[in-house]
C-alpha cells in the first residue's frame, strides 16, 4: 500500500520483513533509523523524499528489489549515513542506483557494499543526479552490468558536486561511458575522489575517474590505483575529453588498460581541456593497433612514468606545451620484437 505521510519515524529495533514493506509514494518528515537494519527489503521503501525531509541512520541488508531499482526513487531531501548490504536487483531499469534512482538534492556518507545492479543509466549510490551534491559515499564490492553512463558512485550527472567519495574492489561494466567515479559528468566538480581495485569495462570509452564529461567541470585531486581498465574503444586514464574544464592534481598509479579494437585510442591523463600537475606511473597498456595521445590541448607541470606499451603497432602522438612536462622511461613494445 502506497502511503503519504509527513510524520516522522524512528527506528526503535531492527526489522525482519517477510513479505513487502509499505511504500511511501511521498515522505517529507525525518526518518531516522538510529542504526537499527531493516532487512530483506524487497520493495521501494519510499518514491519521493520531499524537499526538507530527512533519511538518515539506517541499514538496510538482504535487498532483493522485484520491480524498482532503488531503495529511494527520488531525493528532494537529505540521505545521511544510509548503509546499504547485499543488495540485488531482478531487473534492469533505464534508470538504476543501488541507494537512489534520480537525486536533486543531498546524499551525505552513505555506504554500498556487496551489491549486483543492472541497469541502463546506473551508479552505486544513485543513477542520476541533476542538482545538489554528494559527499563522503563509499560503494565497495559491488557489480554494476549496466548500459551507457555507468559509474562506480553516479551514472549521470549534472551541477552536481561530488566529493570525498571511494569506489574500491568492485566491477564496473557498461556499453558505453563507463567510470569509476561517474559515467558523465556535465557542469560539476570532482574533488578528492578515489578509485582502487576496480575493473572497469565498455564497449567504447571508459575512464578512471569521468568517461564522459561535457560543459565545465572540475576534476581536482582525484586518484586511480591497482585497477583495470578495458575498452573496445577509446580509453582515457583519469577522465574523457572535455568541451571546457581542466583535470588538477590526479593520478593513476599501478594500472592495466587493455584495448580490443584495431585503432584504438589511448590518452593518459585526459583527452580534451587543461590538465595541471597531475601524475601518471606504472602503466601496462595492451592492444592491437594503438594511438598513444596525451592531450590535444595543454598540460602543465605533469608526468607520465614507466609506461610500457604492447601492441602490433604503436602511432604515439605525445605533445607537452610546457616543458616542464615530460613522458620518462616509455616502452614501446611491437610484435616483431617477440619474434626476431
Amino acid at each position: 500500500t502506497a502511503l503519504d505521510s509527513s510524520e516522522s519515524i524512528l527506528l526503535e529495533d531492527d526489522i525482519y520483513l517477510s513479505e513487502d514493506m509499505r511504500t511511501y509514494s511521498g515522505f517529507s518528515g525525518i526518518f531516522d533509523g538510529d542504526g537499527y537494519t531493516i532487512y530483506n527489503l524487497q520493495t521501494q521503501i519510499i518514491h519521493t523524499l520531499r524537499d526538507d525531509a530527512i533519511l538518515r541512520n539506517v541499514v538496510f541488508e538482504g535487498t532483493q528489489l522485484q520491480d524498482d531499482m532503488s531503495i529511494i526513487g527520488m531525493n528532494n531531501g537529505r540521505i545521511k549515513s544510509v548503509v546499504v548490504k547485499d543488495f540485488t536487483t531482478k531487473f534492469r531499469s533505464v534508470l538504476s542506483g543501488i541507494l537512489v534512482k534520480l537525486n536533486h538534492s543531498t546524499i551525505q556518507g552513505c555506504t554500498v557494499s556487496e551489491g549486483v545492479l543492472h541497469g541502463d543509466v546506473a551508479g552505486g549510490i544513485c543513477g542520476r543526479s541533476t542538482k545538489g551534491e554528494i559527499t563522503n559515499c563509499v560503494v565497495s564490492n559491488v557489480k554494476i552490468r549496466a548500459g551507457t553512463n555507468v559509474g562506480g558512485i553516479c551514472g549521470e550527472s549534472s551541477s552536481t558536486d561530488i566529493y570525498n567519495c571511494q569506489c574500491t574492489d568492485s566491477e564496473v561494466f557498461g556499453e558505453n561511458a563507463t567510470g569509476g567515479i561517474c559515467g558523465r559528468a556535465g557542469s560539476c566538480d570532482l574533488h578528492n575522489n578515489n578509485v582502487s581495485n576496480v575493473q572497469l569495462y565498455t564497449g567504447y570509452s571508459v575512464a578512471g575517474i569521468v568517461s564522459r564529461a561535457s560543459e565545465q567541470n572540475t576534476i581536482k585531486n582525484c586518484h586511480i590505483n591497482d585497477s583495470k581498465l578495458s575498452a573496445l574503444g577509446q580509453v582515457n586514464g583519469i577522465c574523457a575529453a572535455f568541451t571546457q574544464g581542466e583535470t588538477v592534481s590526479c593520478s593513476m598509479k599501478n594500472c592495466e588498460i587493455d584495448v580490443f579494437k584495431s585503432d584504438s585510442l589511448v590518452s593518459l591523463f585526459s583527452s580534451g581541456g587543461a590538465v595541471r600537475n597531475c601524475f601518471v606511473e606504472d602503466i601496462s597498456i595492451n592492444g592491437i593497433h594503438i594511438d598513444l595521445f596525451v592531450n590535444d590541448i595543454d598540460i602543465i607541470h605533469s608526468l607520465a612514468k614507466e609506461v610500457s606499451v604492447t601492441a602490433e603497432s604503436v602511432n604515439d602522438k605525445i605533445q607537452f606545451t610546457d616543458p616542464e612536462s615530460f613522458f620518462a622511461s616509455v616502452q614501446s613494445h611491437t610484435a616483431s620484437d617477440f619474434t626476431g
